[in-house]
């Protein structure tokens, strides 16, 4: 949990540092205070900055917790080895994993393909 925190708060760090002083500086020229510039200058552009980073994140969090908190105490991978004990057939079973965690990721990086057109100016 710290370990993913930790990654987390880097991204948006850096995020947040690539954006040009500048436009920090034109900002307060203008009269805006420190938690408009942020609101309304710095953190719109670091979103888009930072989208990729957290995504990436977020996949690799959602393929280290197996899928634990969606499917139950029981995680994905155990629940197919129940399965298997039973039915003997571990290629059908382990390629429906595969194929779960594949939408899962897909799915993620579908959303945030979405979100970077959606927050680049046209």
């Amino acid at each position: 949990m710290f370990f993913e925190a930790a990654y987390l708060g880097e991204i948006v760090r850096a995020g947040i540092q690539s954006i040009p002083e500048g436009q920090v500086e034109a900002s307060t020229a203008t009269g805006l205070t420190r938690a408009q510039t942020m609101r309304y200058v710095v953190l719109p552009q670091a979103l888009k900055n930072m989208i990729p980073a957290l995504v990436t994140q977020f996949i690799v969090l959602l393929k280290d917790t197996s899928l634990a908190s969606i499917i139950g105490y029981v995680d994905l991978t155990k629940a197919a080895q129940i399965v298997n004990n039973r039915e003997i057939r571990p290629f059908e079973l382990y390629l429906f994993i595969a194929v779960i965690y594949w939408l899962c990721a897909y799915g993620m990086s579908r959303y945030a393909r979405y979100l970077e057109r959606k927050l680049t100016p046209a």
